[in-house]
């Protein structure tokens, strides 16, 4: 064996090796970036105010415009957890994070013929559209659309029927004095 070629080959052996750490090392360490700090948060509740303007954020966004979510609600009956959070009350169209779970039978419930939304007034809303998984299985989630309550309602009642053999399955939402949601 040549001489020559042997230490041309450590050679360039040892630089890739000294290479490849030198990227591990930049990989595991330098490429770490700091994230900016957060904006800081301020609530209607503890925002300044002044006679006739509206709290405002850091950013100056008016403060009456930021929705505050509503909790999600859970239900187990029948084997059955199905859960429901409004995502947005605020729009034309209303929407509702909806999941189902069971390890008994398929979740094969057509939620926009069974899903309803009403008020204390007795109006009634059905579904306009579902964005999420097709009936069947086990586990299933989505989105559930309904046209927005007009007048705002002081509260909500979200109804589901026959999901899992249980008749009918309610969650409430007090939104009086949310008016942000």
């Amino acid at each position: 064996m040549n001489p020559v070629r042997s230490n041309k080959s450590t050679i360039i052996l040892g630089a890739l090796i000294a290479l490849s750490a030198a990227f591990f090392m930049w990989a595991l360490l330098g490429s770490k970036k700091q994230a900016p700090p957060a904006a800081p948060v301020v609530s209607p509740s503890t925002a300044p105010r002044t006679s006739g303007v509206e709290p405002q954020n850091t950013a100056g966004e008016n403060l009456s415009a930021v929705a505050l979510p509503l909790e999600r609600k859970i239900n187990n009956d029948g084997g059955v957890e199905v859960s429901v959070q409004p995502l947005d009350i605020q729009s034309n169209e209303w929407t509702f994070a909806v999941s189902m779970n069971t390890h008994a039978g398929d979740l094969d419930a057509d939620l926009t013929k069974s899903a309803a939304l009403t008020d204390k007034r007795g109006n009634i809303v059905s579904p306009i559209r579902w964005d999420g998984a097709p009936p069947g299985g086990h586990h299933r989630e989505g989105t559930l659309v309904f046209q927005a309550m007009v007048p705002r309602p002081d509260s909500i009642t979200f109804t589901v029927k026959d999901v899992g053999g249980v008749a009918e399955r309610k969650f409430e939402w007090q939104l009086k004095g949310r008016e942000n949601n």
